[in-house]
């Protein structure tokens, strides 16, 4: 069985269609726990009006706002299922989401979690252009968390043990971006991975909580990462060198840059504790040898950068010969 837990907060305008989406599913041995945190507007009415209609949906409410990260591990708490799924309050699962994921899953015990590409609609449920077309693979998911979040939360399925057996849950100190820290965690104990399927649609809402509070994200998703780069690389870092291993351009100094430069050369060498298919090591190579050449660019080009530089040919000397190419095509035209 999958619980699926869905917060929500004020979204009577979208609810409806969330739940619809849930029920419409075809794999249909779920469970929907809806946590209400504290809604002002007509969300919890129409919460019970579907809890009249289907029993499988058990509705908690926090009578006070506790905020979603609360709601999450409250509805974590009260799940029964061996599979646990995520779900916004606001967003459209299609309708073979959860056969899809959970097949997957179990052909693929490696695996403790599995996302899969989103597309975006409008406020009005209107398909946008917009897509995802995340990396499938789980070693370099974990790579390219150090720089940015690499799976959509509502697409998420898991392994209930992840919770039960090793205690993992989303760290209610955090006010957004809980589950890029929760990714960590997993990545820590298992494996998660994504499905080029589009299995989601996300909502472009003016009225979410990321829409409005668009530099909280981004900050919280700097704490997080610098609050694991401090963690597996035992260092006394600051926070705010996170804003360049996000963005290269967001460097502040040719000092910061060293530093940031370090950061990249020794989760390298700890990546090479992970266990990686030999393209996860190639493309790891790749991606660590273009971050230490952005960040030599963003100084242009100091000097105090020059080892860095080298070091990234040595990783990856296709770069090199790509570059000698282009100059003698300068040359002789």
């Amino acid at each position: 069985m999958i619980s699926v837990i869905m917060p929500v907060f004020n979204t009577d305008k979208y609810v409806g269609q969330a739940i619809n989406s849930i029920l419409a599913q075809t794999y249909k041995d779920f469970e929907l726990i809806i946590i209400d945190d504290g809604s002002t507007d007509d969300t919890l009415s129409i919460l019970h009006a579907y809890q009249n209609m289907d029993e499988r949906i058990i509705i908690l409410e926090n009578g006070t706002n506790k905020g979603v990260t609360y709601s999450r591990n409250r509805g974590l708490e009260k799940a029964k299922g061996e599979y646990i799924a995520v779900m916004d309050s606001d967003d459209v699962s299609l309708p073979m989401r959860f056969e899809v994921e959970i097949a997957y899953l179990e052909a693929h015990p490696e695996l403790g979690a599995l996302g899969s590409n989103f597309q975006v609609i409008t406020s009005d449920g209107q398909l946008t252009e917009f897509k995802t077309s995340y990396s499938l693979s789980p070693g370099i998911n974990r790579w390219r968390m150090f720089f940015a979040n690499q799976h959509c939360h509502p697409t998420i399925l898991m392994r209930s043990l992840l919770f039960t057996k090793f205690g993992i849950k989303y760290d209610e100190s955090i006010r957004c971006s809980e589950d890029y820290d929760l990714w960590f965690q997993i990545h820590e104990i298992s494996k998660i991975g994504n499905i080029p399927e589009i299995l989601l649609y996300v909502r472009k809402n003016d009225t979410s909580y990321t829409s409005i509070n668009h530099e909280i994200v981004q900050q919280s998703d700097v704490l997080i990462i610098m609050k694991y780069i401090r963690k597996y690389l035992n260092l006394d870092l600051d926070d705010h060198l996170g804003f360049g291993m996000k963005y290269s351009d967001q460097i502040q100094s040719v000092q910061d840059a060293r530093q940031i430069s370090k950061i990249v050369v020794l989760l390298l060498r700890f990546s090479r504790t992970w266990n990686l298919t030999n393209e996860d090591k190639k493309y790891i190579k790749r991606s660590a040898s273009s971050k230490l050449r952005a960040i030599w660019h963003s100084q242009k080009k100091n000097i105090f950068l020059l080892p860095y530089v080298i070091y990234s040919l040595i990783l990856y000397p296709g770069v090199f010969k790509t570059w000698m190419t282009g100059k003698v095509a300068e040359i002789f035209g």
